[in-house]
């Protein structure tokens, strides 16, 4: 139990961006354990740093990105985070700025956010200033969210849409996962629920979302992993709505043999996002070895205006799994039922 603890202490100094490292061990030869001292190193992350990286993938294709932080903006642990992201299919310019926790647990982030991106024949472009408290456990993890957001919505072959919203939203995710990164026994669900303020949004409205996934050992060198999503924006049409809050599914981590957010309302000549949506997938991995396994999985999925509207497009496939220190990298061959085309998917990481 207390090495559990420990490693929890760990996991949260190390998260907070405070500390390049941290290393803790416990006194074993101690007359009394329950009283064994317990030593921790740290290093300190320099106050300032700037990344970046270049990227791509089969969803946004070619990309660049490049950060700025500063750690300690105000002299008391004001933490700052510039991110500029530029795709040939999307485009980010993002602030966030996060202080330290609170004795009580709570962690404080105010965003700033502009983006820009063009899927199927949709160019959509947003700008959003926030705040959000989440808790720090990671296995009960409650948030709290306000956001306005402006929004521009322009469908290839239809009329463009504007709409803005002040949305408010309540969250609770619970995790039981054996491994943070790599988990291979335990689930995780998310929850959210939130509104529209009416007369500080184009239309009132309620939202809310559920999604899950969980993950079952069937012998030492085989899992399955089980996910179902799914959600519903209430009581306001779709173009009153910021296309941020809509929703569009396929791609690399949805709904495999689909173009990535092609699964969604037809507008004219494009695919807008609708007002529900509704995915589940099941895949086996089996583990050749340490480092790389095969997998098998079926997808399938939906984004419509109305839930008799959903008719989920199916995805079937196979693919190479290979361990990695950021979680599994993913290369997979699907066929799109609905298409009756073959797509190649590159991933990595936990989609959740």
């Amino acid at each position: 139990h207390a090495e559990v603890e420990i490693d929890t202490y760990v996991r949260r100094l190390a998260a907070s961006g405070y500390f390049g490292s941290v290393q803790a061990t416990i006194d074993v030869e101690s007359a009394n354990p329950d009283d064994a001292t317990v030593k921790v190193a740290v290093i300190e992350a320099p106050t300032h740093r700037v990344e970046g990286s270049i990227s791509f993938s089969t969803d946004t294709r070619y990309g660049g990105r490049v950060s700025y932080s500063n750690i300690n903006l105000d002299d008391a642990g004001l933490q700052m985070r510039l991110d500029l992201r530029l795709e040939d299919k999307l485009q980010y310019l993002g602030a966030a700025f996060t202080r330290p926790p609170t004795p009580r647990g709570w962690l404080d982030r105010y965003t700033l956010v502009a983006k820009r991106d063009d899927f199927q024949n949709t160019v959509q472009t947003t700008a959003g200033v926030g705040a959000e408290r989440r808790g720090i456990d990671e296995r009960n993890h409650p948030i709290f969210a306000a956001t306005y957001y402006f929004d521009r919505e322009e469908p290839e072959g239809a009329d463009d849409t504007s709409s803005r919203a002040l949305y408010l939203e309540a969250g609770y995710v619970l995790r039981r996962a054996d491994d943070p990164l790599s988990p291979t026994r335990g689930y995780m669900v998310e929850a959210r629920a939130g509104g529209g303020v009416p007369g500080a949004s184009t239309e009132g409205f309620f939202r809310g979302t559920v999604r899950s996934i969980g993950w079952y050992p069937i012998d030492r060198v085989t899992g399955l992993t089980f996910r179902a999503d799914a959600g519903g924006v209430f009581g306001a049409s779709r173009d009153k709505v910021p296309s941020i809050l809509l929703f569009r599914t396929g791609g690399d981590t949805t709904v495999r043999g689909y173009e990535f957010e092609s699964l969604g309302v037809p507008l004219g000549d494009a695919t807008v996002g609708g007002r529900y949506y509704a995915l589940a997938s099941v895949e086996v991995v089996r583990w050749i070895n340490a480092l790389w396994g095969i997998a098998a999985f079926v997808d399938a999925g939906d984004a419509a205006d109305s839930i008799d509207d959903l008719s989920p497009a199916i995805g079937v496939g196979i693919g190479a799994r290979l361990a990695t220190p950021i979680g599994p990298f993913r290369l997979d061959v699907a066929y799109g039922e609905e298409t009756r085309k073959w797509r190649i998917h590159f991933s990595v990481g936990l989609s959740f």
